[in-house]
């Protein structure tokens, strides 16, 4: 879901549908809204195609900051939610966005929200569910689907130069984890910690054997005893707030990591090539841009799938 995201925009703002729709009348006429012409329509590239690739991040840090760190419906609704506000956002960008900029403004904020919720939510999710032997293995899978992602909106825009098509694409992506939710169980973890708090240890196993028997096979008990006995040592565990974090050196000093390299990540501008390709690619020269930007995202694809195959 949030590599369609990331890629679909990226080709569709370049399709002559797509601007027929938005520039034409609005930021321009037939001129500076063509091929050549829009390249150079400030106008349209400032106050529409910047605004509806940057939507998309405000909205996921709306998610993720407003819905994401309570959780408190549990593992599994969350990542239902997140891809079901996803869903409606793209159809409001998309085939119900009623020719109305602000509309299709508003889905594009919506449409992040949900990203927003289930990226925080799903990669907990795997982490809670996963053995400790792969779970690095499936921890890396998230990004490695998300550039997957990527690649295939790339490639179906390319073929597809339906502009409706290509804004839907996260939303089909959310509307399969909406439903594919009601086919997983909850996490083992979670139930146990909610269920400990309210009637005890005991109870906490025989609610947290449950979900983990779907998904576990022989003996479950071992397993269930550890999670328990692990949550049991945080509950004794004296909680540090966010000013805690910087107030003691070595804890000071991991958060000061962790932060830069994120931040790192983004600063290198990966995400500006995959919300503007077209237009940047365009600007470069490349006469195709929209396949160029298919073989642009073809290689973190290939790069962490040989990652992910060494791990």
């Amino acid at each position: 879901m949030f590599g369609f995201d990331q890629g679909n925009f990226g080709n569709v703002q370049a399709f002559k549908s797509f601007r027929k729709e938005w520039c034409l009348g609005r930021y321009g006429d037939a001129t500076t809204c063509g091929d050549d012409g829009s390249l150079d329509n400030d106008d349209w590239n400032d106050h529409f195609v910047t605004w509806g690739a940057t939507l998309i991040t405000f909205g996921a840090a709306a998610g993720a900051i407003l819905a994401g760190p309570p959780l408190q419906p549990g593992r599994r609704p969350c990542i239902q939610i997140g891809g079901a506000v996803c869903f409606i956002g793209c159809i409001m960008a998309s085939y119900a966005s009623f020719h109305s900029v602000v509309e299709f403004f508003i889905g594009r904020f919506i449409t992040g929200v949900g990203v927003g919720i289930s990226c925080f939510a799903l990669p907990l999710y795997n982490a809670e569910i996963s053995t400790p032997s792969i779970r690095g293995a499936t921890g890396s899978l998230f990004q490695l689907n998300v550039v997957v992602g990527c690649f295939i909106s790339c490639l179906i825009t390319f073929l597809d130069k339906d502009w409706y098509v290509g804004m839907l694409l996260p939303g089909l992506a959310g509307a399969v984890l909406t439903v594919g939710g009601f086919f997983i169980p909850e996490s083992p973890r979670f139930v146990m910690e909610k269920m400990i708090h309210k009637e005890g240890p005991e109870a906490a196993m025989n609610s947290g054997l449950r979900p983990l028997r779907c998904i576990r096979a022989g003996d479950c008990r071992p397993e269930a005893n550890e999670i328990l006995a692990q949550i049991k040592e945080e509950m004794d565990i004296d909680h540090v707030s966010f000013i805690g974090l910087f107030r003691e050196r070595n804890l000071r000093k991991r958060v000061l990591i962790a932060c830069t390299l994120v931040i790192g990540q983004q600063a290198t501008g990966v995400n500006a090539f995959l919300g503007y390709a077209a237009t940047l690619f365009k600007q470069c020269g490349i006469q195709d841009p929209i396949l160029f930007n298919s073989i642009f995202n073809s290689v973190p694809s290939a790069a962490l799938g040989l990652s992910a195959r060494a791990q």
